[in-house]
C-alpha cells in the first residue's frame, strides 16, 4: 500500500503505508479487478487481510464514495 490519505477509510481501518493487501472478503486472489469491484459499493463493509511486517492481520473498512 502506498500513501494512506488522512481521514480516508483506509486510515480509519488502521492501514499503514507498506501494508500488503493479500485478500479481500477472504478471497486470496491477486486479481486487481476483483478488488476494485469489491471497493466500488459505497457504505458496504469489506474485510481485508493484510500482511504487515510478516504478520497477517484482518481489517474491516467501510467503502466511501469519492464523489461528495
Amino acid at each position: 500500500m502506498g500513501d494512506v490519505a488522512p481521514g480516508s477509510p483506509a486510515e480509519t481501518a488502521g492501514l499503514k503505508e507498506g501494508d500488503e493487501v493479500v485478500a479481500v472478503n477472504k478471497v486470496f486472489n491477486q486479481n486487481l479487478n476483483q478488488y476494485k469491484i469489491a471497493l466500488q459499493n459505497p457504505n458496504e463493509k469489506v474485510k481485508l487481510i493484510i500482511l504487515r511486517n510478516g504478520v497477517m492481520e484482518e481489517r474491516e473498512i467501510k467503502v466511501r464514495s469519492i464523489l461528495h
